[in-house]
């Protein structure tokens, strides 16, 4: 999705609707996944997914966004496990929900 001020987000989770914001740079602070354009061609360049902080876009919201793309297996698992094993900053119950949501994608695609 693309916000208005041109920053791009993941969505992690339908219901409550929760993103992850994707970064230009790798600041430890977001416990941050890279991600390659090469593997996604709507990014205009290498970036990031912020894991530390997540957002709630309302379904109004989203309806007017534009979705620009989708991640892969390999960057969906990628997130997964960083979610799982290395992002400490994010509240457990919201985490697990994600990674339950993560999860159901993952075994829809395997």
């Amino acid at each position: 999705i693309k916000p208005e001020h041109s920053k791009y987000s993941a969505c992690v989770h339908i219901k409550p609707n929760y993103f992850l914001l994707i970064n230009t740079e790798n600041r430890k602070m977001y416990e941050c996944l890279p991600i390659l354009r090469s593997d996604n061609k709507y990014l205009q360049h290498d970036s990031y997914i912020g894991c530390s902080n997540y957002y709630v876009y309302d379904d109004d919201k989203i309806k007017d966004e534009q979705i620009v793309g989708h991640l892969g297996y390999k960057d969906l698992n990628a997130l997964y496990f960083h979610l799982k094993n290395n992002v400490k900053k994010m509240p457990k119950k919201i985490k697990d929900e994600i990674l339950l949501s993560l999860n159901n994608v993952l075994d829809d695609l395997r």
